[in-house]
């Protein structure tokens, strides 16, 4: 049963800790995406 609830454990903060990992990495990309079509828009005007 402790070994179990470890695993559960770790699973979790994993999971924990793959969720702003993620956050951070869409709002990097986001970003990233609206720079590019800002840069791009300055070029074309």
């Amino acid at each position: 049963m402790k070994i179990i609830n470890g695993v559960f454990i770790i699973t979790l903060l994993k999971i924990i800790n793959k969720v702003p990992i993620n956050k951070l990495g869409f709002i990097y990309v986001y970003y990233y995406n609206l720079s590019l079509m800002f840069s791009y828009l300055i070029i074309n005007v």
